[in-house]
């Protein structure tokens, strides 16, 4: 047996690397290969499987190490702030890339799509912050903006105040999102009655309130339309859909 050395190392290494690569490039890795893949550009010239194996024990799964605080990030031994940054980057990357499909393509009706961008917007956060989406007259997103920012367990929705930025930005409908960052808890009851308030408000200026969704802290998605609990003559009708589509 070859005695194990430093440069016995960086071979192995090396050779490590260039399958690891290779396996992505042939689509046979798995999310925590990936992770290692992505660490590897970020630590160069280091077996990185230790510290990959300590960010998935450290928040469960990849989703998670992506979404995670920088702070909580830094606290994993091996995670400097340039790793924490490439990691956050590879995030932003991907929330960027949500907004300019939902900017370029009609997503109402696409359920995994819309939630896939709510997690991205809100998951991971450590307070509760509500966002507002606005849409144009053909469901395309023309707007994502941040609405409010509270504290762990409360955040804010102002009737009057999204009507008016919906009116600014001729919004003719709007998505409501907050978050839960440490309840696995749907909807609360303040969270129907501020719904029902921002409903009426926009009614009344003949905008539609497509939705209301909330990003629990384990990442699943809750919806009040599907829960019955929205006004479903807010929602375009088949007919409509079918219009739209034809432009």
């Amino acid at each position: 047996m070859a005695k194990k050395t430093p440069n016995n190392d960086l071979l192995f290494h090396a050779g490590h690397r260039e399958r690891l690569k290779q396996k992505f490039l042939d689509g046979h890795t798995s999310s925590a290969d990936m992770l290692e893949l992505l660490l590897m550009y970020a630590i160069p010239r280091r077996d990185v499987r230790p510290v990959a194996r300590a960010l998935l024990q450290r928040f469960g799964n990849v989703y998670f190490v992506l979404h995670a605080p920088v702070e909580d990030l830094l606290s994993v031994p091996g995670i400097g702030r340039g790793v924490a940054l490439i990691i956050k980057l590879f995030r932003e990357l991907t929330t960027v890339s949500y907004l300019e499909e939902a900017k370029e393509t009609r997503f109402l009706g696409n359920e995994k799509f819309i939630r896939d961008l709510c997690r991205e917007l809100v998951a991971g956060h450590t307070v509760e912050e509500a966002f507002v989406l606005y849409l144009d007259e053909n469901f395309r997103l023309l707007a994502s903006e941040m609405h409010s920012r509270g504290t762990i367990n409360e955040t804010g929705f102002y009737p009057r105040e999204i009507c008016k930025r919906a009116i600014t930005l001729n919004a003719t409908s709007v998505i409501m999102l907050h978050n839960h960052p440490t309840s696995e808890n749907s909807f609360s009851n303040q969270d129907l009655i501020i719904t029902s308030e921002v409903e009426s408000v926009l009614k009344s200026n003949q905008i539609s309130l497509l939705d209301h969704l909330v990003v629990l802290s384990n990442a699943t998605v809750h919806s009040l339309r599907e829960m019955a609990l929205l006004d479903r003559s807010s929602k375009p009708s088949d007919d409509q859909k079918s219009q739209e589509d034809k432009k």
